[in-house]
């Protein structure tokens, strides 16, 4: 926010300019602010799109015997994972890639608008050991 801010203010003040140019560079610097507008709102846009993206956040975590995973949405804790979904037992994921896999497909699921489950195929998918 605090940039989109800045970036404003900058533009507002490179617009202003032109006052007390002479007819031959004021061409040149219209050309040059219509392309700076432009991009400036195609930068606008594209961080008003990704912005549903930055509201998914994933993070691994380091746990008594191994490793699980957090999923937060619009800074809410909607999953906290400290086992292997899935199988019966309370195993941790062995190690943090395995975790990361897990809590990157369990996310591709919450964009999807899909349940955030992981099944025993899931696991197989991602090579997921069950035993250490």
């Amino acid at each position: 926010m605090m940039l989109r801010i800045a970036m404003i203010n900058f533009l507002f003040g490179f617009f202003q300019l032109d006052k007390g140019l002479s007819h031959h560079t004021a061409p040149n610097l219209k050309w040059l602010k219509k392309s700076l507008g432009f991009i400036f709102l195609i930068s606008l846009f594209a961080s008003c799109l990704s912005k549903k993206d930055s509201e998914i956040e994933g993070i691994v975590y380091k746990t008594k015997n191994g490793f699980g995973y957090r999923v937060i949405v619009h800074d809410q804790l909607l999953i906290n994972q400290d086992f292997i979904p899935a199988i019966q037992e309370n195993v941790p994921f062995c190690d943090s890639i395995e975790a990361a896999a897990a809590c990157h497909l369990v996310i591709q699921k919450i964009k999807r608008n899909e349940m955030p489950t992981l099944t025993l195929k899931d696991l197989s998918t991602l090579k997921i050991k069950t035993k250490c």
